[in-house]
């Protein structure tokens, strides 16, 4: 395939472990890269530890977000369009 994502569940660029995504998508001379922050960035919610990448879409774990006080974890559908990677479900 043309697209590779990979999880950076310890990154703590938005807040210790909450995580990121990097997708890389080949281009003619190589690869370029795409740091993609959480939706929700939150300390602690790894996001990027589990991941599933099918065309446009991405499904993306986040172990221990938080709603509401509880970190009970969630999963998010990410799709491609021309102005990036939207969230599109969050579960």
């Amino acid at each position: 395939g043309d697209r590779l994502a990979v999880g950076s569940y310890r990154d703590d660029t938005w807040g210790e472990d909450a995580g990121s995504l990097w997708m890389l998508t080949r281009v003619f001379d190589g690869w370029a890269f795409e740091h993609i922050a959480p939706p929700d960035p939150q300390p602690g919610a790894q996001f990027g530890v589990s991941l599933a990448l099918q065309e446009t879409r991405v499904l993306v774990g986040s172990r221990c977000e938080s709603i509401e006080g509880v970190a009970s974890g969630h999963a998010r559908v990410l799709d491609i369009d021309s102005g990036g990677w939207t969230p599109l479900i969050r579960s």
